[in-house]
């Protein structure tokens, strides 16, 4: 997608049609120039940080087919990339183009866009490839400045909003139109902490908008979204994979963020459907023909839990590659069949089926980052921020892991009896601080106070833990520091599964 971006290519509609067999046919739809192109949307095939190879068959426009392959091989301490473009023409007017300023003018263009990738490996540039800065609306430089002035007062905002600015005003659309907090922070070199309150206060101050995706668990693409979750449906159907799947909010709901369409607009049209980067989670897609078998190379898959599965709906199996062998699989009728590996180094793929199969390697894990519903709602920011976005009466969010932090004063019953009602609420009052302090920066959220408790919670146990700590030496500075009677505070911690309900 970045490089059809900068490459200027045009933005495409897709439109997926699901076949009797259970497979689904992609066809995309462009206006290139004067001319109106339609074309089957073939799969790509890969093996990740290897190779690739994506083909379009046309239905209409000068072209009959579209193939671009990339391989990579060693060269010293790094690679060497060699990309192929090959066409057929599909009638007169696409065999003069092809025979004159096609092969010659993509080359040019593609060359460039290799020499910025380049500088890029090489660390000599920040993005993979320069792009047009894009056309924001009339009224847009206002509207940001006002969020600006909003964030840089706000202690969410961590001095951030003017990164955050240019990087709305800058980036290209594949960076901007899904942000996800997560990465973007991996990306600057700051806290994830940081990001996450940015882009929440950010969207406070309708700079960016919150959307709410519910991921397909097997190509994790966002097939179903709402801004609030109040709105987010319980099921959702892929129509790429075909398949109809739940939501767990611990799990395929995520929380990204846009920029708000009065600043910079988009919309849904693709500039690639396909592509590994699309789907980090696969390591393998390959399509082979009824009655026909290929092998690849597996020395580059990870030792961990792999899925062998199809691209189409059907089954599943898992496969522990942890002594770097990989067993040879087999698409039958209703099943696929692991078989030992046959050639050292070589995974075999077989088709016995009388349709075209799509295998995929993958891993089940979900992408590290993206920001779940659970640990969203479990920072202070969204909280103070967003305490309208609740849940449905009568619907609840089941969380797979939560801690629990209580915290309270010891002997405070005793302590108004000998202080007086004021003293010992302005006592009370520098414990909720020194608590309430430590629990936000060690990534809490306060869900309550009661008389002298508080209540928090936490996405991670090790924060809870560490948060604790943070509170009793807190309290031990405040007690040496201090001429009054010392704070002794009992801190309670549990971690388990819960619900959240409205």
């Amino acid at each position: 997608e970045r490089f059809n971006e900068a490459a200027q290519l045009p933005k495409y509609q897709v439109t997926e049609i699901s076949q009797n067999d259970g497979s689904v046919a992609f066809f995309g739809k462009a206006t290139v120039g004067p001319v109106s192109v339609d074309w089957q949307e073939i799969p790509t095939n890969w093996v990740k940080n290897s190779w690739f190879r994506h083909e379009r068959r046309f239905i209409s426009g000068p072209l009959a087919t579209l193939c671009a392959t990339l391989n990579f091989y060693p060269d010293g301490d790094g690679c060497r990339a060699e990309y192929i473009l090959t066409a057929q023409p599909r009638n007169w007017l696409g065999w003069i183009l092809l025979t004159t300023t096609f092969f010659p003018s993509t080359k040019k263009r593609f060359d460039k866009l290799a020499d910025q990738a380049l500088q890029f490996a090489r660390g000599e540039t920040a993005a993979e490839f320069e792009t047009i800065p894009p056309k924001l609306l009339p009224g847009s430089a206002e509207l940001m400045q006002k969020a600006l002035v909003s964030i840089s007062q706000s202690a969410y905002g961590h001095r951030l909003g003017p990164r955050l600015a240019e990087f709305i005003r800058t980036q290209s659309e594949i960076d901007v139109r899904r942000i996800r907090p997560l990465a973007l922070a991996k990306r600057w070199g700051v806290p994830n902490s940081h990001v996450i309150e940015l882009c929440l206060q950010a969207a406070h101050d309708k700079l960016l908008g919150i959307s709410w995706d519910l991921l397909c668990p097997r190509c994790q693409g966002a097939k179903a979204k709402a801004v609030a979750l109040d709105q987010l449906p319980i099921t959702a159907h892929c129509t790429s994979c075909n398949i109809d799947y739940s939501r767990d909010y611990a799990k395929n709901v995520e929380m990204t963020f846009f920029p708000s369409r009065r600043v910079r607009p988009s919309d849904d049209r693709e500039f690639c459907l396909f592509g590994p980067m699309t789907t980090p989670h696969i390591w393998v897609q390959m399509t082979v023909e009824a009655g026909a078998s290929i092998a690849i190379d597996h020395s580059g898959l990870p030792a961990t839990r792999l899925r062998i599965r199809m691209l189409q709906p059907g089954p599943e199996v898992f496969v522990d590659c942890q002594d770097g062998s990989f067993p040879d699989a087999i698409a039958e009728a209703d099943a696929i069949r692991l078989s030992p590996q046959s050639r050292p180094g070589l995974v075999t793929f077989t088709n016995t089926t009388a349709r075209p199969v799509t295998f995929i390697i993958d891993e089940v894990s979900w992408s590290a980052e993206a920001l779940t519903a659970d640990q969203a709602i479990s920072k202070q920011a969204f909280r103070d921020l967003f305490d309208d976005s609740i849940l449905r009466p009568g619907d609840h969010l089941m969380i797979d892991h939560v801690t629990i932090m209580f915290v309270d004063l010891k002997g405070s019953s005793a302590l108004y009896e000998q202080s007086g009602d004021v003293k010992a609420y302005q006592l009370v009052r520098e414990f909720f601080s020194i608590a309430g302090t430590a629990i936000r920066r060690n990534e809490g959220a306060i869900v309550k106070t009661v008389g002298d408790a508080v209540n928090a919670a936490f996405s991670n146990p090790r924060d809870a833990f560490l948060c604790a700590i943070a509170i009793q030496r807190a309290f031990a500075d405040y007690n040496s520091a201090s001429s009054k009677a010392p704070i002794v505070s009992k801190i309670g911690l549990h971690m388990g599964k819960t619900i959240a309900v409205t």
